[in-house]
């Protein structure tokens, strides 16, 4: 019985794909400058897919390309939130656009980290 339930032939009832912000392609452009790659045209939640991928598949190699994107991507977010206020270059708008929801969370919390502190400097040199 378990011979005829298991043929060469027999194809897995079940195939699972990664989604197209995942690609071959998106990963070798984020391998060669994650900061390149505008991530929110690729998806709005790319790390949130990214984490559900990883925990459906074993790709330490997908893990890799996440961990690095992120961590580059971060520090250039940190610079953007700090000098907000300054008017850099005038391209902030279009910064923005490109990030995606964990990066655009990080940047709110970057920018309000220094808008307070700024402000409590100000209170602090009053008194």
């Amino acid at each position: 019985m378990l011979a005829l339930a298991s043929t060469p032939t027999s194809r897995a009832p079940l195939t699972l794909n990664l989604p197209p912000c995942l690609s071959a392609i998106v990963l070798a452009a984020l391998r060669a400058d994650p900061r390149a790659v505008p991530l929110r045209d690729q998806s709005a939640h790319f790390y949130g897919v990214g984490v559900r991928m990883l925990d459906l598949f074993d790709e330490r190699d997908i893990a890799e390309v996440l961990r690095k994107t992120f961590v580059v991507r971060a520090g250039e977010v940190g610079l953007h939130a700090r000098k907000a206020d300054e008017g850099v270059g005038g391209n902030g708008g279009e910064f923005l656009r490109g990030l995606e929801e964990w990066e655009r969370a990080l940047f709110r919390r970057g920018h309000d980290g220094v808008k307070g502190a700024k402000e409590w400097m100000e209170k602090v040199k009053k008194t």
